[in-house]
This record gives structure tokens, sequence and C-alpha cells, in this order.
């Protein structure tokens, strides 16, 4: 086939981009163009992949993302978090969509996760080819309170264009009518009989860092006794990460366990550590999980399908939006030992769950047969051949 030029765009935390990112690779080792087209803060980390990149929108620091995640963790309420995530990002589309508008010219194909307003209409202006990426298959149809809270923000710009309003901006009208991959293991999802036919179930898409290295003070640690626990919360915010940090201290001297505490976006760990503790930036997933005995964390989207993927026992921490669900999905395989709501959580309760993962063989037999499965399904080379289908057939 011959070489086609993809834009690959998102809207996020680097959550959102990793899946994207493992995805362009392939493309490029195809013999494709992929061009990634995200907020100026992610250029560095694009390019050092020998990926081209477009700046699109302003950049987005941890600050804003800080603000969203602060307020989704504190108010349930999904339309007020739908409202308060419009008032951050609406005033940024007009440039998200000149600038990406701009990045289509000449494209073959635009491909984008849902939530990336702009993207929808530039694929109506242009009549571009489009791909929707999606890393949850939760939300497909938004309930009428979201409708009646999003669509009328996004329909007010949209007429600014010159588009047409649409009854679910936010949701059922944002996944693409050609072609929407989901990016999730078929151990989590069997597609739905009633789902189109180009609705495609991959599996997940991995972005391993082959050219990351450890840093001595973390090698020296694991090689100084039995694998560790790692305990990762990611992008969550905490109001208060040095009572989060104490808990956990106290957790891991109850469960007699060695650990790697990675620090996250709240900063945990920035104390004295006893010698059994070890604090980190960031560190790959895969490489970090295939040390652990076990990998505590807060349910989100990519974090499970990597502790899944690594064949480890879990401990799942959900905080907000569908990390509970995620945990749920991990709890049916067998993968984890608890699901403990972070409102929930108890020095004494993790201590004892943490152990159960450890010590009970079960939890890594189920590990080891949802890994296999996870590493059967080639994610990222699945969604390239549908994409090259998609430009094949018209």
């Amino acid at each position: 086939m011959v070489n086609i030029r993809a834009i690959l765009t998102s809207f996020g935390t680097m959550g959102d981009v990793q899946p994207l990112l493992a995805l362009a690779a392939e493309l490029k080792r195809n013999g494709h163009v992929p061009v990634i087209a995200l907020s100026p803060n992610y250029r560095e980390r694009v390019e050092s992949m020998g990926l081209e990149f477009a700046s699109v929108g302003p950049d987005m620091t941890r600050s804003h993302f800080h603000d969203i995640i602060t307020t989704q963790t504190k108010n349930t309420d999904m339309a007020s978090q739908v409202a308060h995530y419009l008032g951050i990002t609406m005033p940024m589309t007009p440039q998200i969509y000149r600038e990406l508008r701009a990045a289509c010219a000449g494209a073959d194909i635009l491909i984008s996760t849902p939530h990336q307003i702009a993207a929808h209409m530039v694929h109506e202006a242009l009549g571009i080819p489009y791909v929707t990426l999606h890393l949850s298959h939760f939300g497909l149809s938004g309930s009428k309170e979201l409708r009646d809270v999003s669509a009328p923000i996004i329909n007010s710009y949209r007429r600014d264009e010159g588009l047409p309003d649409l009854d679910d901006p936010l949701s059922a009208d944002a996944i693409s009518s050609q072609l929407a991959l989901f990016a999730i293991s078929s151990a989590i999802l069997r597609k739905p009989k009633s789902w189109p036919a180009f609705y495609q179930v991959t599996g997940y898409f991995f972005l391993d860092d082959e050219d990351w290295t450890p840093d001595e003070e973390m090698l020296r640690f694991l090689d100084a006794g039995d694998p560790p626990v790692v305990v990762t919360f990611s992008s969550v915010v905490h109001d208060d990460p040095e009572h989060v940090t104490s808990l956990l201290l106290e957790t891991l001297e109850k469960a007699g366990q060695r650990a790697i505490l990675m620090r996250g976006w709240s900063g945990l760990g920035d104390k004295k550590l006893p010698s059994n503790v070890h604090a980190s930036g960031f560190a790959p997933h895969a490489w970090l999980f295939a040390r652990s005995s076990c990998v505590v964390h807060h349910g989100g989207a990519g974090t499970t399908a990597a502790a899944l993927r690594a064949g480890k026992p879990t401990v799942i921490i959900p905080h907000t939006l569908d990390q509970p669900i995620w945990a749920e999905y991990a709890r049916a395989l067998g993968t984890t030992s608890a699901v403990i709501p972070f409102a929930e959580l108890t020095a004494d309760g993790l201590a004892r769950a943490i152990k159960e993962a450890v010590a009970d063989p079960k939890f890594q037999k189920s590990a080891d047969k949802a890994a296999a499965k996870i590493d059967a399904e080639r994610g990222v080379q699945t969604a390239c051949r549908h994409i090259e289908q998609l430009l094949a057939t018209g």
C-alpha cells in the first residue's frame, strides 16, 4: 500500500497520549508517515521518538490538568465535571481547531481520541477520512443530563465555524462513522453483537521505552532484596500528599514489604524514607512492573492494562471517574486481591490486601493467564491493518 500521511491527535495527560504514540510508531514501522498533533509541551517527547510533530493549541501545563483532575476527584457529579472540563477547554478550542485544520492539509487520514473536540469538526470541514481511538467503551452515548450540559456549549462554537448543531457532540456524535478502534483487550471487552461492523476491538496499545535506562539508585534497590511492591497513582492529585505518603509507609511496615513508591503528580515520598522504600520519578510501566511482586494502583485504564500485561497481582485503589469500573474488571479476572475506594483506604486494610496478593498463588495464576491473552493480541498491529483497509477500500 502507498504511504499514508496520518495526523494523530488527542487532548489530555500522558495516559491519553501514550497509546497514540504507540500507534504512530507502528504506522512508521509499516512505512507510513505519522504526524503527532498535540499541545506544544509534548514536542520533546514526540521528537525524541523520531516522529514528526505539529503544534496544536496552547501549551497545556500540568496546572491545567491539575485543576481538571482535582475537581473531578472532589466532585463526583458528572454533569458538574463536564461543565468544569468544558469551561477550561472550550476557550482553547478555536486555536486547536485552526492549527489542527492546517496540520491536516494534504493528509490522508485523521486519527483522534473522541474528547479532542476539534477533531470531528476538522473531519466535517475538510471531508478527511476519520478514525476515532477509544481507550474505554464507557459513555458511547451520553446521558440526557450530560447532553444538556455539553451540547449548548459545544454547538455554540460549532455554529461560529459554520457547522451544524449535533445532538450529542461529546459522546455519540464524536465517534467516527468510518472506523472506531477500541484499544482494549478482548479479555476485558468482547465486541457486542449490536455494535456496527466499523467498531473494532483491537487489544491494548503498548509503547515500550526501549532507550530508557534506570538510575543506579533504583538498580541497587532492586538488587538488594526480593521483588518489591510497586505503588503508583500516576496523574491522580491528592489534597494532602504528605498524609497519603505516611499512610503508605505505615501500610508497608505492617505488610512487611519492600516497595518502590512512584512520586506521580502528587509528589508522594517527599520525606525521609525507610530503607525498605525507594521513591522514584518516571519509570516505564512495562519495565518496572515486570520486576515487582505486586502492583498497587488507582485503576486508570492505562495502568490497569500495563499491570495485566505484566502478569502481576494487584491491589486497586480507585479515586474517580471510570477507575472503579476498571478495578472491577480486574477483580473479575481474578488478578486483584482487593478493590479499596480511596475514601475507605486504611493502612490495615491495604496491608492485608498486599499480603494476600503476594502470598496467595491464585492471584499469580490468574495474572499469568490474563498476561498470556493480552500478549497474543498485538493491538497496534491490528489497528494499523484496519486503518490501511479503510483507506484501501475508499
